[in-house]
């Protein structure tokens, strides 16, 4: 299944399939995200994604590409590594911005995630990966007793307009809960 599945993403590179991404983001994703680190033959997306797979920036399909590497290898430090690299020092802002969405789904339960993000958010770069980042952390961890509080926090001491604008849509979004 995992053949097919590059196939798809390699066919579908640079390619509006809006039926593709539908199919992909609904059923495989969720189903790759069950099974995880249990995938049997999962090396062969391994080796895939290393060579190729992390570099399709352009692909509608860019983000499921990470999120499947998140999901079968959140137990692989060469992953998770190569997530942190490209979220903090990748020349193209759509890797960055996929690498932070990994990093936060693939990681998610990790001790050092959240601490990660929320220094990431604050780093001072006036990038996308900033937004990305604290959109990632108002979504995953929206339960955590921290959250609201860095929230108000980044919505009026931020020095970037849209991180700003981000944090106090996620903290209407909390409050009205």
């Amino acid at each position: 299944m995992l053949d097919a599945l590059i196939g798809l993403l390699e066919f579908s590179e640079h390619r509006p399939m809006l039926e593709m991404n539908d199919l992909i983001d609904r059923h495989i994703l969720p189903v790759v995200q069950a099974v995880g680190i249990r995938w049997p033959g999962r090396m062969r997306y391994r080796d895939w994604f290393l060579i190729r797979g992390s570099r399709i920036a352009r692909s509608p399909f860019s983000t499921s590409i990470a999120l499947i590497a998140a999901a079968l290898f959140s137990d692989d430090r060469q992953i998770r590594d190569l997530f942190h690299t490209q979220a903090l020092l990748d020349h193209n802002a759509q890797i960055r911005w996929v690498a932070v969405q990994a990093v936060a789904v693939g990681w998610r339960d990790g001790p050092g995630t959240l601490p990660l993000l929320r220094e990431w958010a604050t780093d001072g770069h006036g990038d996308v990966r900033r937004v990305v980042v604290v959109e990632a952390v108002a979504v995953g961890w929206r339960d955590d007793p921290g959250t609201l509080p860095w929230l108000r926090e980044r919505a009026t001491d931020d020095t970037d307009g849209a991180v700003r604008w981000v944090a106090v849509q996620a903290v209407r979004q909390i409050e009205r809960r």
